[in-house]
């Protein structure tokens, strides 16, 4: 129980502390918030990663999309899966089929795509607050993701593990939004 307000004030730091829209520079490891009014059915309610910001375009993964399907089952041909009931993420919706991880290294979270260092991490059983699995991402070419942050598709919040790896992703996307529109309501 002594975590739980650590664990909140972790949570609520970048809600706090966080950037009026414009004020969060686009860049690898910063997390985009889809606003309310996004209908794209790829990217409602989502809160993407952005793994990769230049000039050619950006890459990023979903972050808050977890499935009901365990790693074993999803990755059952390989070996180091079986045993594995920590769901697979739905990363976005380029290359549906491409296995991603993301592994929690220091500051910023890293992107892996090579199967042989993933299927190290899982005989490794690093937890699942460590490194996940996702299917698929979302990509932009380029200034296309910065004419959408400029209509105001999206909010840009500054990189955070923690975020990344929130233990309730479902919820992760309504508590940032909540955040964002508070702040932007008591600026004006």
């Amino acid at each position: 129980m002594r975590c739980l307000p650590l664990l909140a004030l972790a949570i609520a730091a970048p809600l706090l502390l966080g950037q009026l829209p414009g004020d969060v520079e686009l860049e690898a490891g910063c997390l985009l918030v889809a606003d309310r009014e996004m209908r794209d059915p790829n990217f409602f309610q989502t809160v993407i990663l952005v793994t990769k910001y230049e000039d050619e375009g950006t890459l990023g993964i979903i972050v808050n999309r977890r499935t009901d399907v365990p790693i074993s089952r999803m990755m059952g041909e390989w070996r180091e899966a079986r045993g594995r009931s920590e769901p697979v993420f739905l990363g976005g919706p380029v290359e549906k089929g491409a296995v991603l991880g993301l592994l929690r290294s220091g500051s910023k979270p890293l992107m892996i795509s090579d199967r042989p260092r993933m299927q190290k991490l899982l005989a490794d059983k690093v937890p699942a607050d460590k490194f996940r699995l996702y299917l698929g991402y979302t990509g932009w070419a380029s200034e296309q993701l910065e004419n959408e942050i400029e209509a105001g598709a999206w909010h840009v919040f500054p990189g955070n593990t923690n975020l990344a790896f929130d233990p309730d992703p479902d919820s992760l996307w309504s508590r940032l939004i909540h955040g964002t529109e508070t702040r932007i309501a008591s600026a004006r």
